[in-house]
């Protein structure tokens, strides 16, 4: 196997992957499929882990030697035990009533998920090039990639907060009101918010270091 294969032969797993989520959820939109879809959806991250590891258990060198990085292994492993021990759990113990904050929690800590990966990943790339010119580490850091960076950690703010409010809200939880709040110039202000989480992304792109990416991820949660 060569590093060409691998790479092409993961990125092939994770599409598949991908495709399974999509009709998944397309099957969750009606209650005779629904539990189709959840099936679908659990063979689709089955399919998800198998490609990480494949993308992170296997390295291999520039003479096409296979070594096993059994350490990420271990990670993956322990990550799938505790995502299961808590979907059984919730499967168990929510009843039906209880679902749409479930829903509300996972979908937060999915957009949780979203800004960790984007830092893990940016710390990764930023020690390969840590004591270089910012004019090298823009190089190394493609503007597509950088985008993509910023917009994980964004969305994945956004969507952490926007959930737990969700949540609060369906639990009628009294520090959330069950009103929605609006007031004069609120949509104004709204698209001033936007405006600066978009240009902090294009500070990230421009300067890309972890304060930048913290910065995104905090105004995003607040917003």
């Amino acid at each position: 196997m060569t590093m060409e294969f691998k790479n092409v032969l993961v990125a092939v797993i994770y599409l598949i992957s991908a495709i399974l989520f999509i009709i998944g959820i397309k099957r969750l939109s009606k209650p005779k499929t629904a539990t189709q879809g959840n099936q679908i959806g659990a063979i689709g991250m089955l399919v998800a882990v198998i490609a990480a590891f494949i993308d992170f258990g296997l390295v291999i060198d520039a003479s096409n030697n296979i070594t096993f990085a059994t350490s990420y292994w271990l990670y993956i492993l322990v990550a799938l035990l505790l995502g299961s021990v808590v979907g059984v759990i919730s499967a168990i113990k929510v009843q039906m009533t209880g679902m749409p904050q479930m829903v509300a929690i996972f979908n937060g800590l999915g957009g949780g998920a979203s800004f960790l990966v984007a830092g893990v990943y940016l710390i990764f790339e930023l020690s390969k090039v840590a004591g270089m010119s910012a004019e090298v580490i823009n190089t190394a850091l493609p503007v597509n990639v950088m985008v993509a960076t910023g917009l994980s950690g964004l969305i994945g703010a956004v969507t952490l907060s926007g959930s737990f409010i969700a949540y609060a809200k369906l639990q009628g939880l009294k520090i959330i009101p069950d009103k929605p709040v609006s007031f004069k110039f609120d949509l104004v202000l709204k698209l001033v918010l936007l405006a600066g989480l978009l240009a902090l992304s294009g500070v990230l792109v421009v300067e890309p270091t972890m304060v930048n990416l913290y910065w995104i991820i905090v105004a995003g949660g607040l917003c």
